[in-house]
């Protein structure tokens, strides 16, 4: 007896293991197959004459809610002929719970619960456009036509619309592709911190909604749209854009600190840069020379020379995080742009005279 009682206690923890799950669990295609469909309510958008009958309606009543789910569901249910009512179709869908039949025959309903879907699914997309344009017709228009960035008169109009604040924000493109530019790739001391894009208006960040209808405007106007198709292609997250961006992103920031004429941190790169491969070049130098390197960039910051001087810089710095060897060619350039531009220069004459000046 001890024996029988324990298998039965056995049996019965299997059976409570191997229950079907009740509640939100219970919606599952995987665990229970459609809801019974006549104690549901009705959801339907599309008239009952629009289908084929009244229990194909029912059927495509109780089905999930998402597209993928829907597929699923329609996938695991063969109905046979003889299932014409409403009672027998939810009998025989409830004696197929859990998984499909691989030796059904090949009749089922499938095609016409499919083409039934497609009516409702079409009546859903056409009244979900129609509150669309219902909800933006309600929305408060701009208030003047001014681009808020530039305060200038606006060319090339973006529409955005802030359904949380009910409001409509004009914008002119090429000043709102800038400043979504500035937004990716800002930096700090050469240190890339990228932001979201906001609205100068409100301070918010720009939705994904938002994003993807202000770079379909900028497209379709013809007007270059900078960083925001590469920032499409990472669906909007800044995140991703940061880990996918990042080589990329820190050599855009040194390229802004270096052509930077007021950046102090610039010029001490530029100036750590020169003086570090003249001495891999073993070119000696006088503490002298530096201070003259201070000066010029300072007092002439568009010179020549110094254009040179930051191009090379940026392109040791590229190769660098590249991992491209292009050190003889680099040290080359330095020693001709050393012994041409420099000692022989007019950098050299125009900082001596200004010094002479002061």
């Amino acid at each position: 007896m001890k024996e029988i009682r324990e298998r039965t206690r056995d049996l019965k923890r299997k059976e409570h293991r191997h229950k079907p799950p009740t509640g939100k669990d219970a919606r599952s295609i995987f665990y229970t197959p459609l809801m019974p469909v006549f104690q549901m309510k009705w959801t339907l958008l599309a008239p009952l004459p629009a289908f084929t009958s009244r229990h194909m309606a029912l059927i495509i009543n109780g089905l999930p809610t998402t597209i993928r789910e829907r597929c699923d569901a329609l996938c695991r249910y063969n109905i046979p002929e003889y299932a014409k009512t409403t009672q027998t179709v939810h009998d025989f869908l409830l004696s197929r719970c859990i998984r499909p039949i691989p030796w059904a025959l090949p009749w089922t309903y499938f095609d016409e619960i499919q083409k039934n879907l497609y009516i409702e699914m079409g009546v859903r997309w056409a009244m979900r456009r129609l509150l669309h344009r219902f909800r933006l017709r309600r929305l408060k228009g701009p208030d003047h036509e001014i681009d808020p960035i530039t305060f200038a008169p606006i060319v090339t109009p973006i529409l955005v619309h802030d359904m949380k604040l009910r409001r409509k924000f004009l914008f002119d493109a090429k000043p709102l592709v800038k400043h979504i530019h500035t937004c990716l790739y800002t930096q700090e001391q050469m240190v890339p911190c990228a932001k979201a894009p906001f609205n100068i208006i409100t301070n918010r960040p720009f939705t994904y909604a938002q994003l993807l209808s202000i770079t379909n405007q900028v497209i379709h106007a013809r007007v270059p749209s900078g960083p925001l198709l590469p920032y499409r292609g990472y669906q909007f997250e800044l995140n991703t854009w940061k880990t996918y961006r990042a080589s990329h992103l820190l050599i855009e920031a040194i390229k802004e600190e270096t052509f930077n004429h007021v950046s102090v941190v610039g010029r001490e790169m530029l100036i750590e840069f020169f003086l570090s491969r003249l001495h891999e070049l073993r070119i000696v130098t006088l503490p002298e020379f530096e201070l003259f390197l201070l000066d010029g960039l300072e007092w002439f910051p568009g010179h020549p020379s110094a254009q040179i001087l930051r191009r090379l810089c940026i392109q040791y710095y590229e190769a660098k995080i590249l991992k491209i060897n292009v050190q003889p060619i680099l040290l080359h350039a330095i020693r001709t742009f050393f012994l041409k531009d420099i000692m022989n220069g007019d950098l050299w004459k125009q900082v001596q005279r200004r010094r002479l000046e002061g």
